[in-house]
């Protein structure tokens, strides 16, 4: 089965359809109408000198035209060969001012078709005729003359036109050839922009996830300790359950504030929006929202405080933040301990528990392989074990410096 565009044929295309295409083709991309058009014109062309040839009683000129009209007939496959046909024979087979033309047609061919050296030989060839008239008498009266003059003119003529053919076509063929690189490279170029495209919204899209993650994931921790807390100690202890509640109301708050600046990300600009993101500023009331939780957590800062970049900012408070949030989640303790370092040329994290040793990642959840993913967009590095014995640990180094640029986390 073939395919033609968008249709299928079964046994070949049809006759109607491949005389169409064959209709709208250029005449040189037909050579079965040429090969037909070369035959008609050698008889045309033959046909007449040969009958000359023996009404003149020379049977040997008529049998060398017949030779010449049927090299000629096929002049298209091997134009080399007609040319030496015709130079050979056409000149004792019919007149020089006739017989010229034959060799004259060949050569055109062979300086359309071959290289420069190849043509030029041809034409070489093609002028041997023309010694003929100088050798054939002692002198060279006006008719003579004239026939020289033909000898010389028409080859170089057809020489010319047959290389001005192939100078068109090779610079038709260079000119196709740059428009299909240069449609290649604006296919690879639009290819290439597709693809950065898709792969900012795919980092788009984990950024956003990972703010999913540790928004919802730290509040409904407190949230779900504090509701525990208050089911507890609701009839007992009314007061510590109304504490419970105030901490479930503010968590919540604190949630969907937070929830509303990222979906403005989604809505607006995303820059002005990461000027609202939380930072190490924000590390107290992190620390407050965990000791509501029931987690007890002591903060030492080290080293020369100082503003740092945004999205660095962010990923270090989302560093602690994931750190405690699985300490609440994960440990069974109620202390836990947050060491920030600022040294010169970087920043380090330590959050610590002693705890009974147990990560998130035992449990399945994504937390510290989004802490791994914020860290790698710094160029930093971070570690999550067990301690010896008992207890958790979580250190991250993130590298500072001036010359640094800020990536979005």
């Amino acid at each position: 089965m073939r395919v033609v565009g968008a249709v299928a044929y079964r046994g070949g295309v049809p006759a109607d359809l491949r005389a169409s295409v064959a209709r709208s083709l250029p005449a040189h991309r037909r050579p079965a109408l040429w090969r037909l058009l070369d035959r008609l014109v050698a008889v045309v062309y033959g046909l007449p000198l040969t009958a000359y040839a023996l009404v003149q009683d020379r049977p040997a000129a008529a049998v060398g035209m017949v030779a010449v009209t049927a090299a000629l007939a096929e002049r298209r496959r091997c134009p080399i060969v007609v040319l030496a046909v015709s130079v050979v024979l056409a000149p004792f087979s019919a007149p020089l001012w006739v017989g010229c033309t034959s060799w004259a047609s060949a050569l055109y061919l062979v300086a359309e078709r071959r290289r420069l050296r190849v043509s030029l030989a041809a034409l070489a060839v093609a002028l041997l005729p023309a010694a003929v008239v100088p050798l054939g008498g002692s002198r060279l009266d006006a008719a003579g003359l004239s026939l020289l003059v033909l000898l010389l003119l028409v080859p170089v003529a057809a020489w010319t036109v047959g290389r001005a053919v192939w100078q068109k076509r090779r610079y038709a063929a260079a000119v196709r050839a740059r428009h299909a690189a240069a449609d290649a490279a604006h296919r690879e170029q639009a290819r290439r922009a597709v693809a950065e495209a898709e792969r900012a919204v795919a980092q788009e899209r984990l950024r956003l996830a990972r703010e999913l993650h540790d928004v919802i994931s730290h509040t409904l921790s407190v949230v779900t300790v504090q509701a525990s807390f208050g089911s507890l100690v609701f009839a007992d202890r009314p007061e510590l359950a109304r504490e419970a509640l105030t901490v479930v109301e503010t968590a919540g708050r604190e949630a969907s504030g937070q929830l509303r600046r990222l979906l403005g990300v989604l809505r607006n600009d995303v820059g002005a929006d990461r000027l609202l993101a939380p930072g190490l500023g924000g590390l107290d009331r992190l620390v407050a929202d965990t000791a509501r939780a029931g987690v007890t957590v002591g903060v030492c800062v080290t080293g020369d405080p100082r503003a740092l970049p945004p999205g660095l900012d962010l990923t270090a408070y989302r560093i602690v933040q994931e750190a405690l949030t699985n300490i609440v989640r994960h440990a069974n303790t109620t202390a836990g301990t947050v060491i920030v370092h600022y040294g010169p040329d970087e920043l380090t994290i330590e959050v610590t528990d002693p705890g009974r040793g147990t990560s998130a990642a035992e449990g399945g959840g994504h937390g510290l392989v989004g802490m791994r993913e914020r860290v790698a967009l710094h160029d930093g590095r971070v570690t999550a074990a067990p301690l010896p014995g008992r207890g958790f640990r979580v250190f991250a180094r993130l590298p500072l410096g001036p010359g640094r640029a800020d990536v979005a986390a």
